[in-house]
């Protein structure tokens, strides 16, 4: 009796963890989700197909076929990060890594941002080469992944070539730049120099004219001298011309004395 206990107590353990990892389902929701939603896909209405995948979901969200259902659903729908996200949590088939794969690479052609597109095609190029381990035989993933492959090469090229040319212009930018500050630079000094040039120029002529009034005052000086000194020249000149003047007076005189006494005495004779 007690073993029969035990054993029942096993089973019921058991079975709690089958309904708990999916393996039985007591409500059958995974499985009216996977009829229900299948249906509606095979109809094309795949928007509402993903919603039913979705109720099954809700109960066992890392049920394989449940998410492989719903990335074909959502690739349909051309929601590819939502295919990806499914797809990483689906089983092994040849669609998952074809499908995936395609979705990175739309979303890499897609994308604007070159980096971000970069990381799409190196997302993808990863997916295909991962299906190709799993089946090898398929010519799609291999074409897919060449093609990919030679895509990713031209964006990384062309990145390069960007990342060349936007350092070049931030070459251009910084040396334009330093251009404008050295002339800023050039136009202080020299603006300077001529403040420089006119101050030494208001010096020289204040100088100059400094030595102008001096130069004058000094010949003022000098023919003020020289003017004293021609009025004293002139006077010595007139006092000698009055000495001479009188001299001469005198010797008239004399000459006159002797010219009467001549003529006295030739008379008298």
């Amino acid at each position: 009796m007690k073993k029969a206990s035990l054993i029942s107590g096993f089973l019921a353990i058991i079975l709690l963890v089958m309904f708990f990892t999916g393996i039985i389902d007591f409500n059958n929701s995974i499985k009216t989700a996977l009829i229900k939603g299948n249906r509606l896909y095979a109809s094309n209405n795949y928007d509402k197909a993903l919603k039913a995948y979705g109720k099954g979901l809700e109960e066992k969200p890392e049920n394989l076929i449940l998410n492989y259902n719903s990335g074909q659903a959502s690739y349909l729908l051309n929601d590819y990060r939502q295919a990806v996200e499914y797809y990483n949590n689906a089983g092994d088939k040849l669609d998952k890594y074809l499908n995936s794969g395609n979705s990175s690479l739309k979303l890499g052609d897609a994308e604007s941002d070159a980096g971000q597109k970069t990381e799409f095609y190196r997302q993808a190029l990863q997916i295909y080469k991962q299906g190709i381990y799993k089946f090898p035989q398929d010519i799609a993933l291999k074409y897919n992944y060449e093609y990919v492959k030679n895509k990713l090469e031209q964006q990384e090229s062309s990145n390069e070539s960007s990342q060349d040319n936007q350092e070049e212009q931030d070459n251009q930018e910084e040396n334009h730049e330093n251009q404008e500050n050295k002339q800023d630079e050039n136009s202080g000094e020299n603006e300077q120099s001529e403040e420089s040039k006119q101050e030494g120029e208001q010096e020289q002529g204040q100088s100059d004219s400094q030595e102008q009034q001096s130069g004058k005052e000094k010949g003022q000086d000098e023919a003020s001298n020289q003017g004293q000194d021609d009025e004293q020249t002139g006077r010595e000149i007139a006092q000698v011309l009055d000495m001479l003047e009188k001299q001469e007076e005198d010797s008239l005189k004399n000459n006159q004395e002797i010219k009467n006494q001549g003529k006295e005495e030739e008379y008298d004779w």
